[in-house]
């Protein structure tokens, strides 16, 4: 087998994508360290496009060995494509523009970075992996390897929100405990991570023991230091947005604008932070 081309420091993101289209099976079958250091170098912001047009790659893979699927999974490969061209202007813009947060990594005085830790969000669990749990567990996973290229101190976190009335409802909907439910998602997450071969250091959930410890601690700490009160509260309320919502975030009948969906009118005493 030919080595990989060299992609030159300096090169443009479209380059940085001609690249991965053209090698990608060899990126994602490799392990990273080697299959990235035989390209040369290869920045954070080439490395988060070329990991979504990856992900397109490996959607289009799939389209061909699976065409009774062909429709859903070519709108796919169109998806990942069209938010890698988003991202490639945001990245452009954000270049220009001096007003907007930098990314600040742990560097030592010579440069080499030290530390980075990186997280996806913790997806909620009420339905299976999609695209948009793929898009930031590709960018993420392609910053934490860029990381460990560099030999920093990498960590980087995944998981699931297992917490909502909303994964109740779809739990009962099912005939299935919430527990039952949350448990059968965490695999299908999992199975995804394997076949786009993401790799989190830890993959985090708020259902087990130890996560429960964790927030009854500092629930009690904020408890004790009077950050926490009760108070009763009445307005429109959304299960999917898990919030009160405001009059311009609801059309005409209370609809929830995100979801479509009428609110409830509810009055209940709650914490507040």
């Amino acid at each position: 087998m030919q080595p990989l081309q060299p992609l030159q420091p300096g090169a443009s993101i479209a380059a940085s994508r001609r690249f991965v289209a053209q090698n990608w099976r060899r990126l994602i079958a490799a392990p990273a360290p080697r299959a990235l250091r035989e390209q040369g170098d290869f920045n954070v912001r080439h490395a988060t496009v070329a990991g979504l047009s990856c992900l397109s790659c490996v959607c289009y893979s799939r389209f061909l060995s699976r065409p009774s699927k062909s429709v859903r999974l070519l709108r796919t490969r169109a998806t990942a494509v069209t938010s890698a061209a988003t991202i490639e202007e945001e990245v452009e813009e954000d270049v220009a523009s001096s007003r907007r947060p930098r990314l600040r990594l742990d560097k030592d005085d010579a440069g080499n970075l030290q530390k980075l830790m990186v997280t996806t969000p913790l997806f909620y669990a009420n339905g299976s992996p999609h695209i948009g749990s793929a898009y930031p567990a590709i960018a993420a996973d392609v910053m934490a390897r860029y990381g460990k290229l560099r030999e920093a101190e990498v960590h980087y976190v995944t998981g699931m929100d297992e917490h909502g009335e909303k994964i109740a409802r779809t739990a009962a909907g099912q005939d299935k405990t919430p527990q039952e439910l949350v448990d059968g998602i965490a695999t299908e997450f999992q199975d995804l991570w394997d076949l786009l071969k993401v790799q989190p250091d830890h993959f985090a959930r708020t259902t087990p023991a130890k996560h429960k410890e964790i927030v009854h601690e500092m629930w009690q700490r904020c408890l004790d230091n009077g950050d926490i009160y009760k108070k009763d509260y009445s307005g429109f309320y959304c299960v999917g947005c898990e919030a009160y919502l405001d009059e311009d975030e609801m059309s005409e009948g209370h609809i929830c604008k995100i979801h479509q969906k009428e609110c409830e009118w509810r009055s209940e005493e709650n914490y507040f932070f």
